[in-house]
């Protein structure tokens, strides 16, 4: 239908056209911004994570800018350093060339005194943006040597914001230290200890030492030894050899049949019968096994042998001698007084056993045996010979509770249990210990060589009364009645020690270091402070595992107020010697900085030679431990601007990543837009083209009515 009211197709050319008119405006605006979302709307979820993106790849270029400035910083105190350990090292030569003999010292030391000042310069000159991690002033207020450059810049899953730092410690890098508090100071002039070539502290040379420690803590200055003392072996009482027993058993008695004048006979050999002996018995009066018995000793008395015992139980009969017995016939005779057999009386033939007999034991008694001065924990460790082996037997038992010369002997009898049996005594023995070996004979015997004691902690002792016992005791020094002492930084304790007659004594040393590091643990422990015995022992302990001595125990002994250490060798008896000599406690040594070192001074100069000889090798030791730590830090300062270069291309790469990332998700592909636009400006030109067509439709209209 054509109306003039509507034109649907001029409608829907229009829309159309318009269409293409905003697909057109978006493609134009992609193309002049190069961006596909440019705002909010056009998609929010993505322009929300590149904005953000964005933002922080901005502050990344800051971290970026700050790295810069700290390899920057790091830098100049490394170069510093490298400088500073080239002047070093000619002080090092020029105080070498001084210790030869002839040689001008004053130029040697106008020499030094302008690479010194030199040390000056570089340091103050170190300094980068205002700072300068090489001369410093650990005094003023705020002062932190810990200086931190930013390297990253991070955001977590939940948004969250955090900044990572790059932390440097200067305390170990500043050659100078301005500050006056006392053991402060650089590398350079901060005070170092001079020591001879043995390690001992030298007294001259630099700034006197007038504090510190002076007690030993009981260490007697004079010599202390002591030499143990061996066990005399106790002697057991050998066993007997026994008596050998022969024995020939009749068969078992039965009386039936035996008359008046009735009589039995056989030939006898054994006892004292050493041939075959006729032995005739009257059985007038044998009623039963125990007159038969009787009426057989008789008649061996009759045929006059001695040796043979008659025995026997119930209605058996024995003849017992130490030789074999032998009884001749067939049977033993029993004749009627008219001389015929009747019966056997149930004597039989009879069976003979020869046995050599067991004999007695071996056994030794000891002393009374006292207890006293033991301990629950306590060890005993007893050393025996049993039958003249080779080898002895040795056996430790720990005593109990309750020690009692009984609780020993059943501690002892369970641990030799298949060497020897062992009990207390009996009456008059009773409080005695008895050894007693499990075999017999002439060969049985035990020997008990020493008794080893020693307390819980598995110090050597001695009971305060004696045990009865061969007790074999170990060398043991004691020391003087403890005192507290405190170590300053630079004071010692030290003393030599030999233990069991060894080649050489061993130097212990105990500094503040030392007292520390063993009483870290204490509760209330103040730096270098021994405040009693039980500290003292754990230092002692400490200081002798660092000197590495070993083959001694450190013990703690006497009462509260008068406490003293004991050392005591490991080693029982006559080997066993120690010896602690040469106790000095030293309040350090004389200091001296490498800015202060002089070989021209007035106090220098009136040294003996040898004093001057000393000196000089202090002087070059302190140098060269100043260029040892000089290394250090420029080691440190090294690794630490290595770590930032990476940080530094790390950043860079990282900004780079996510400066892709955002084009991914924002910016617009130009030949893809460049193409859609072209499309959209022929759709243009043909939506015109068609709404112009569809305009012209009411002319039509017009004609109609012309």
């Amino acid at each position: 239908m054509t109306s003039v009211l509507y034109n649907a197709a001029a409608t829907t050319a229009l829309r159309v056209l318009q269409s293409t008119n905003t697909k057109l405006d978006t493609v134009e605006n992609r193309i002049s911004t190069g961006l596909k979302i440019g705002e909010a709307k056009d998609n929010a979820a993505y322009w929300s994570i590149s904005t953000t993106l964005k933002s922080d790849n901005s502050a990344m270029s800051s971290v970026s800018d700050a790295l810069g400035l700290g390899a920057a910083t790091v830098d100049t105190a490394y170069q510093g350093l490298n400088s500073s350990l080239d002047v070093l090292n000619k002080i090092k030569e020029k105080l070498t060339s001084a210790t030869q003999d002839g040689v001008d010292r004053k130029a040697v030391q106008d020499e030094v005194d302008a690479l010194q000042e030199q040390l000056k310069s570089i340091a103050n000159s170190s300094t980068f943006s205002g700072e300068n991690w090489l001369s410093v002033n650990s005094q003023v207020a705020g002062y932190n040597p810990t200086k931190s450059v930013v390297a990253s810049f991070t955001r977590d899953a939940n948004g969250s914001v955090s900044i990572g730092k790059i932390d440097i410690n200067t305390s170990s890098i500043a050659l100078y230290d301005a500050s006056t508090v006392s053991d402060s100071g650089g590398i350079l002039d901060g005070q170092v200890a001079l020591k001879k070539a043995d390690g001992s502290d030298l007294k001259v040379g630099g700034k006197a030492t007038d504090k510190g420690n002076t007690s030993t803590g009981g260490l007697s200055a004079t010599a202390s030894s002591d030499t143990g003392v061996a066990a005399t072996a106790l002697e057991g009482t050998a066993g007997a050899p026994g008596t050998p027993t022969a024995t020939f058993a009749f068969g078992t008695f039965d009386a039936t049949g035996i008359d008046t004048g009735d009589t039995i006979s056989f030939n006898l050999t054994g006892g004292s019968a050493t041939s075959a002996t006729a032995v005739t018995v009257d059985l007038t009066s044998v009623t039963d096994a125990a007159t038969l018995r009787t009426a057989i000793t008789n008649a061996l008395t009759t045929a006059t042998i001695t040796g043979v015992t008659v025995g026997g139980t119930g209605n058996a009969i024995t003849l017992s001698a130490a030789t074999d017995i032998t009884v001749a016939g067939t049977t033993p005779n029993n004749v009627n007084a008219d001389g015929t057999t009747t019966t056997t009386l149930g004597l039989g033939n009879g069976t003979q056993t020869a046995s050599t007999g067991t004999g007695t034991a071996g056994e030794l008694t000891t002393g009374t045996f006292t207890t006293t001065g033991l301990a629950e924990g306590d060890q005993l460790t007893f050393s025996l010979t049993v039958d003249g082996a080779a080898e002895p037997v040795v056996k430790t038992i720990t005593v109990g509770a309750s020690h009692s010369v009984s609780d020993i002997a059943a501690l002892l009898d369970t641990a030799f249990d298949g060497a020897v049996d062992v009990a207390e005594g009996s009456t008059p023995d009773t409080g005695k210990l008895v050894f007693k070996s499990q075999s017999t004979g002439a060969a049985s015997n035990v020997k008990l060589n020493s008794v080893v004691i020693k307390d819980a902690d598995g110090a050597y002792k001695v009971p305060s009364t004696p045990t009865g016992l061969p007790t074999t005791e170990a060398a043991t020094v004691s020391t003087g009645t403890f005192s507290a002492l405190t170590l300053d930084k630079d004071d010692n304790l030290s003393f030599t020690i030999q233990v069991d007659k060894a080649l050489a004594p061993t130097t212990v040393r105990i500094d503040q270091a030392l007292v520390d590091s063993a009483l870290k643990d204490v509760t209330g422990h103040t730096s270098g402070n021994i405040a009693d015995a039980d500290q003292f022992k754990t230092v002692m302990e400490a200081a002798l595992k660092a000197a590495n001595v070993k083959g001694v125990t450190v013990g703690k002994a006497g009462t509260t107020g008068s406490e003293h250490l004991t050392f005591t060798s490991e080693t029982a008896g006559a080997d066993s010697s120690l010896k602690l000599s040469a106790v000095n406690v030293s309040q350090g040594a004389s200091t001296i900085s490498v800015d202060e070192i002089d070989v021209t001074s007035e106090s220098f100069t009136a040294l003996s030679q040898a004093d001057q000889a000393d000196v000089l090798a202090a002087y070059i030791s302190v140098v060269n431990t100043a260029i040892s730590k000089v290394t250090a830090a420029a080691s440190s300062l090294g690794a630490v601007s290595g770590r930032i270069e990476l940080q530094q291309g790390f950043v860079t790469d990282l900004m780079d990543t996510i400066d892709k990332g955002v084009s991914g998700l924002v910016d617009a592909d130009m030949n893809e837009e460049s193409t859609r636009l072209q499309a959209l400006q022929v759709q243009q030109q043909l939506g015109v083209q068609a709404l112009s067509i569809a305009n012209q439709s009411a002319q039509n209209v017009l004609r109609l009515f012309q």
